[in-house]
């Protein structure tokens, strides 16, 4: 489980930050005849981003996988609801 968590959250990643820089950009020019404010986004902050999300993403991960472990697959099949 842990396997595709990661997969899935560095997929994200990897695609999320050029359209998280693109709507940055595009916001930035929208609203700049109103407000003058900076657009530089740090390496920092983009990485303390990514490690924020892989930690929320496993720490998720974990709690469900030992819930969803109880569950009896046989019985939840043969539910009508």
């Amino acid at each position: 489980m842990r396997r595709q968590t990661v997969i899935l959250t560095a997929t994200g990643a990897l695609l999320g930050i050029p359209c998280g820089f693109f709507f940055v950009r595009l916001i930035t020019e929208t609203v700049s005849d109103n407000v003058d404010f900076p657009t530089y986004v740090s390496p920092l902050s983009v990485a303390l981003c990514v490690l924020g999300t892989f930690a929320v993403s496993l720490l998720v991960d974990a709690i469900l996988s030992r819930r969803t472990a109880k569950i009896d697959m046989v019985s939840a099949l043969k539910s009508i609801e």
